[in-house]
């Protein structure tokens, strides 16, 4: 209820977009014998084999990463589709650790040819060359934590897929497509030569440039593709990925994509471009990242600030390529902030500036950019809803690239609206779609699903397997319902909610309803009928106030009331009518209607009887008196407005579509029932949270609150006061109970629930 935008009960604006899935890669970085460099480095190459693979997320896998704060950050904004962890293949390793890797070989080969012969020893060599090393295990808390707070594709079933493991070496796994297997392919590949660099160089020319492994490159040779090597010029590290200097035939990054393009929201560019200092994998991470979502971004590692070339790449990129852009070049490090000031103090000492540092978590972009296929981000469509449902998606397809089989193809159609989201819980995309994949996901721009049936006979066309679900878009009291029914628990509006929703039908919407309540003129006028003494007549037929105009004329220090009472009527928040004192029982009761009636009947006593002059009290004729609105006069007297004009502060910038539910009943599986004051969606993001006129809130209540989130994967709780401070007991509870990063905890104060003062009224308070 009370969407940000108006949306019609019979219509939803979807646009529908294609893309590959996106894989959060896991990279062991601490791996006894191999440096993080080299790990990242091989993972990043086996990126280049698969379709898209340039937009991938790498993040480090270590014993703790759960419990990173940049983790959690860098996933939450780049929204992957699928987490694996990288388990290098034997031939792999023979790159990353040839020690190691002729080691393990020999020894095979002596036990094997001493029990068979030698030429099983090569064949058993030759077959462990394809076959995983080691596969990083990861402990099923944190594989389910991941799957709650970030709902990747999972299979449908009482548990959750395991995180699927990853190489350079063999066929992609689902839901990924394999670039070899496309129809068409360009005739060559330009091969980036790095030559005899350190691991540090080496893994950022991989991350600009990208690099095709073995398996890659001996695919296409079999396909007649050619590989063109080009040397990456050391002193032009970072101009080498400029559009001026590509090359003729696209290199490994640009192979995978083939048919894709990068997209991002209008204002992006303006974001700063973060140079990224630190010898950390975190550090590596966050640069990878943000050269992903934003389009730029540097590194500078300890290993080589030393080198003089990169240095002099590194700076002319600064000075040049980000104000091309309109961009502000800031440094950042998520491993020591020592290390960021020093390096903005000396960067660019040679031209004696210093640059600007700032907080990693401040160069994350709102809105990353987003690989989609380059035929099929359309424009918005109005689609028709049938008792809530959207029956059938138009599920997109790529046109410009096919796979020679099309059950190879693999792509991810995502359903995306300006009105509306889903919040992103693993559990709620089978519920909103239906008739179609399994596999679906609610994402952060809106609801992804795999686009093929999950069979597909060998001779069929790809657009006979395209599926065409039906789409249910619940608000997001709807999807909170959903979500509690699923824990077994049950979710319904209170009567506070009905006031909230009613009222803000009858001013046109949220915004409207909390802009009236800070208005000077309509909140005088609708605190005036909550007074126990003041103007107009209290009425013990039902013990309300009611108002004529000369009252508001006084109460609006203005002989012309109508500016302010007339939009008020036409709403429905003001009622005219006239007070009638009955002839036989003797009470005063208010009776609707426009003009004076001739008669009109008792509510007490049920006589039915002419309107005379006793009967409105003597003057010349009936004086019109003005009724509010009772579920207004409800929503105040219950302090109504505070979560509403909370809600208003917290997201009333946003730009993404907001969902609203206020004073839900919620009852846990054999537990007593509870009324939460606010549920909001910003965009994919449930919060759910407190407001009370009080400093203090009991800390039962607010670990009620820590319940209800781990139920629901709550994004943030959020707790709101209309004094001046919440207490220090409450804070402690609260951030004791919310430590971060997840759900994030926002504690907000002074929320102002009434009209601002002129300097005069405060100056005479």
């Amino acid at each position: 209820m009370g969407e940000r935008r108006h949306i019609p009960d019979s219509h939803i604006s979807l646009t529908m977009v294609a893309r590959p899935a996106r894989l959060g890669l896991l990279v062991e970085a601490e791996l006894k014998g191999v440096h993080w460099l080299r790990m990242f480095e091989s993972a990043l190459a086996a990126q280049a084999r698969f379709w898209g693979g340039q937009g991938n997320l790498i993040l480090p896998l270590t014993k703790g990463f759960t419990d990173s704060e940049v983790f959690w950050a860098l996933a939450d904004v780049f929204d992957a589709d699928a987490f694996v962890t990288y388990a290098p293949t034997w031939r792999e390793m023979a790159d990353l650790d040839p020690g190691f890797y002729n080691q393990q070989t020999s020894a095979w080969r002596q036990e094997i040819t001493e029990r068979a012969n030698r030429q099983e020893a090569e064949r058993f060599i030759s077959d462990a060359d394809g076959k995983a090393a080691f596969h990083p295990r990861i402990p099923e808390e944190q594989v389910k934590l991941i799957n709650r707070r970030l709902s990747p594709l999972s299979d449908p079933g009482p548990s959750d897929r395991q995180l699927e493991w990853f190489d350079g070496s063999n066929p992609a796994h689902w839901p990924f497509t394999e670039i070899s297997e496309f129809e068409v392919l360009p005739e060559a590949l330009t091969m980036p030569v790095i030559g005899a660099s350190g691991a540090a160089r080496r893994l950022l020319i991989t991350a600009l440039q990208g690099r095709a492994p073995d398996a890659l490159r001996t695919s296409l040779e079999t396909r007649g593709i050619d590989s063109i090597e080009r040397r990456v010029d050391k002193y032009d590290v970072y101009g080498a990925v400029r559009d001026r200097n590509l090359p003729e035939h696209p290199g490994p990054w640009g192979l995978s994509m083939v048919g894709l393009s990068t997209f991002y929201t209008a204002g992006l560019l303006r974001a700063p471009v973060a140079l990224v200092a630190g010898d950390s994998p975190w550090d590596f991470a966050l640069f990878y990242a943000l050269l992903r979502m934003t389009g730029r971004a540097w590194w500078l590692p300890s290993w080589l600030r030393r080198d003089a070339a990169y240095r002099m790449s590194l700076e002319s990129s600064i000075q040049f390529d980000a104000p091309q852009e309109g961009r502000e070049a800031v440094v950042v490090s998520t491993s020591s902030p020592e290390t960021r000031d020093r390096t903005a103090e000396t960067m660019l000492e040679l031209h004696d500036e210093r640059m600007d540092v700032a907080d990693w978590r401040d160069v994350l972009p709102s809105e990353p950019m987003r690989v989609l296929a380059t035929d099929t981000p359309g424009r918005a469509r109005i689609c028709p809803l049938v008792d809530g449902r959207v029956l059938e998606l138009d599920t997109p397809s790529p046109s410009l690239v096919r796979t020679k089989q099309a059950a190879e193809m693999r792509w991810l159609s995502e359903a995306r609206s300006a009105d509306w989201a889903p919040v992103r819980n693993n559990a709620l995309g089978r519920s909103l779609l239906t008739g179609g994949s399994d596999m679906v996901r609610t994402s952060r721009n809106g609801v992804a699903y795999f686009s093929t049936s999950s069979f597909i006979p060998a001779a069929a066309s790809l657009e006979s397997v395209v599926v065409r679900p039906s789409l249910r878009p619940l608000p997001l009291v709807g999807q909170v319902q959903e979500l509690l029914r699923q824990q077994g628990w049950q979710c319904e509006t209170s009567d506070k909610a009905i006031y909230a929703r009613e009222s803000m039908a009858l001013f046109g919407g949220f915004d409207q309803l909390c802009d009236a309540i800070r208005d000077r003129g309509i909140r005088s006028i609708i605190d005036a009928y909550r007074m126990k003494r003041g103007v107009g007549a209290l009425l013990s037929s039902d013990r309300r106030r009611y108002l004529r105009y000369a009252n508001f004329e006084k109460l609006l220090q203005t002989d012309d009331a109508r500016s302010v009472v007339e939009p008020l009527l036409d709403q429905g928040v003001l009622t005219r009518g006239v007070v009638f004192k009955c002839a036989r029982c003797r009470q005063d009761a208010w009776h609707s209607a426009a003009t004076p009636p001739d008669t009109f009947t008792c509510g007490r006593c049920g006589l039915a009887q002419h309107a005379d002059r006793d009967a409105w009290f003597g003057t010349a004729e009936p004086v019109l008196s003005y009724r509010l609105a009772e579920v207004i006069f409800q929503l105040f007297e219950h302090d109504g407005e505070l979560p509403l004009l909370a809600a208003k502060d917290a997201f009333g910038s946003s730009n993404d579509p907001l969902g609203r539910g206020y004073e839900l009943r919620v009852t846990p599986p054999s537990e007593k029932t509870q009324e939460v004051d606010i549920f909001q969606s910003d965009g994919y993001r449930l919060w759910i949270g407190e407001a009370s006129t009080c400093p203090q809130l009991d800390e039962k209540r607010i670990e009620f609150l820590s319940h209800l989130a781990g139920e629901l994967d709550a994004y943030g709780i959020l707790l709101a006061t209309s004094e001046v401070a919440w207490s220090d007991a409450t804070k402690e509870a609260a951030n004791r109970l919310f430590p971060g990063p997840w759900p994030r905890l926002r504690l907000l104060a002074g929320i102002r629930t009434h009209p601002e003062r002129d300097s005069d009224d405060e100056s005479g308070a």
